[in-house]
């Protein structure tokens, strides 16, 4: 069981997210309390994920959506739903299960929109064998309970949260109020906004006058087996398992390779390096000769040794006006505005026989000296 509230905060045009750490179960028709260390609440491709129902399956979906070079929502859902599939094929439950699996909000700041957005999708109570995971979107909206309800306490919410600006703290009396044996230990309270993904306060939650009861962690492992189910299932033959995780990874990177190829027809896949037809993409090429009609580059071109040019060097119109050949510390040619400046810092020096300006020879000052003939009356 798991707890997520969200406030939408108007002037801010940002989403306060915040959700508990408290694992549970419930065997025999008892409800016990695990731990306070579940990660309900991670930031995976610049999403805020709540996750809620069987936490190692979830995690599962995480992990795999957390390698995959497609971060979005639809390949997300995708995932999970191989996971829960493969999950169910594992323990051989193919007519319902009495439970969620799996329950997904992912929060999100959409760029088109100009706004925080939510998307809510889980696995079907009484699963089929096909999980449908269908996804519900949430944009224009003060606040909403994901998970757990508790009755008086989102009483009290729906009825201060247009009150208050202290929305933060509104949101912390409500777990309070909320702590069981599902919803408790440390609350963590995110913003989601056009600045990214943040995390703002943690608090501790009081179990203050409530009656809790606690199962250690190992009675849960040897009661159920690997995986908390919550259905007393155990996990069956290991090969069948091994294959079927396995099936899985194949699943996860088929589908990345055939997203990420169709980025690649597109032009529109800058997250790795490729090889395609007509081209080699990549933030780093070592140790190759690159020989080819033309070399082109958007951005600086780095040569540690020397540059050696067959015929000319062309410098293009540039927007300052000027462009230069620079030797550090040395002195510059510039060229600009129909002009050449030759610039040194102590002195310019040309090495050659003559030097001549339209086709007239320049005398130097040795020249002049010694050609120079004084006359008296």
């Amino acid at each position: 069981m798991s707890k997520c509230v969200s406030a939408y905060k108007f002037n801010k045009n940002q989403m306060i997210v915040a959700a508990d750490s408290r694992a549970s179960y419930e065997h025999e028709g008892k409800k016990y309390t695990i731990h306070d260390r579940a990660k309900k609440l991670q930031v995976v491709h610049n999403k805020l994920i709540f996750i809620c129902g069987t936490q190692v399956i979830c995690q599962k979906a995480i992990d795999y959506f957390t390698q995959s070079a497609d971060g979005s929502i639809s390949s997300f859902r995708n995932i999970a739903k191989r996971v829960v599939k493969n999950e169910c094929d594992n323990a051989g439950i193919k007519d319902g299960t009495g439970m969620y699996l799996c329950n997904f909000t992912v929060f999100t700041f959409d760029k088109q929109m100009n706004k925080p957005v939510a998307y809510n999708f889980h696995s079907e109570r009484h699963y089929n064998g096909d999980a449908p995971f269908t996804i519900r979107s949430f944009t224009d909206y003060t606040h909403w309970i994901n998970g757990r309800s508790h009755t008086k306490p989102d009483e009290y919410l729906q009825a201060n949260i247009n009150k208050t600006n202290h929305k933060v703290s509104l949101i912390k009396k409500v777990f309070d109020m909320s702590t069981d044996y599902g919803v408790g230990g440390q609350l963590s309270v995110y913003t989601v906004g056009k600045d990214g993904i943040k995390l703002i306060k943690k608090y501790n939650l009081s179990d203050e006058g409530k009656s809790i009861e606690w199962m250690d962690e190992q009675k849960v492992i040897e009661s159920i087996g690997q995986f908390d189910w919550g259905n007393g299932k155990v996990l069956s033959d290991p090969l069948a398992v091994n294959a079927n995780n396995k099936a899985n990874d194949a699943y996860v990177l088929a589908g990345d390779a055939e997203r990420i190829s169709k980025m690649i027809a597109n032009g529109t896949y800058t997250q790795g390096s490729f090889i395609s037809g007509t081209m080699i993409s990549s933030p780093l090429i070592m140790g190759a000769i690159i020989e080819g009609g033309q070399i082109r580059s958007h951005t600086t071109i780095n040569v540690g040794t020397d540059l050696s040019v067959g015929d000319n060097i062309y410098l293009s119109n540039g927007t300052s006006g000027k462009q230069s050949i620079v030797s550090g510390g040395n002195g510059n040619i510039t060229f600009g505005r129909s002009r050449m400046e030759i610039a040194a810092n102590n002195a310019l020096n040309i090495d050659t026989g003559a030097v001549y300006i339209r086709d007239e020879k320049i005398a130097t000052e040795k020249y002049v000296d010694d050609k120079s003939i004084a006359r008296f009356g």
